[in-house]
Parts: structure tokens; sequence; C-alpha cells
């Protein structure tokens, strides 16, 4: 099985908890150039983490936290 998801309740909505404990191994075997390959897992990493350190579960909700924070990180408000 490559991604495994489980449906959980989490204040009152239901959230589907992604599990993809392969997505290392599908990313070498793909056809990405390396360094495309090497973009993607630094990202999953960092994703990872931001995950593990907020104590949050990896859902979709938590990936799109995560980009607005990447993006924040990437992209910080001129100083006024």
């Amino acid at each position: 099985m490559i991604c495994d998801t489980q449906m959980t309740t989490t204040n009152a909505k239901r959230e589907v908890v992604l599990n993809f404990p392969e997505w290392l191994e599908v990313l070498a075997a793909s056809e990405l150039p390396e360094r495309q390959k090497e973009s993607v897992r630094v990202t999953v990493r960092w994703f990872l983490s931001f995950t593990k350190r907020g104590r949050v579960p990896v859902t979709h909700q938590s990936a799109r936290d995560f980009i607005g924070l990447a993006q924040a990180e990437k992209d910080p408000p001129a100083a006024q």
C-alpha cells in the first residue's frame, strides 16, 4: 500500500489523516530529476517536522497551515 488514510473526528469535524510511510522509496523510484527529488525530500521532511513539533496529524489542513508558514518564511512582509 502506498498511501493509507484514516478518518478521525477532531474539533467536531472530520479529517482524513494521511499515512504514507513509503514516500521516500516512491520518490527515489520516480522519474523526477535529482534536483527536484532533493527539493521534495527537504520539503516533506520539513513538513513532517512541522507536524511533529506541533503535535498535529498529517492532514490536508496541517498541509495548508504548513504552506502558509513556508510562504511567510520565504517571503516575509516588507517592513513599514
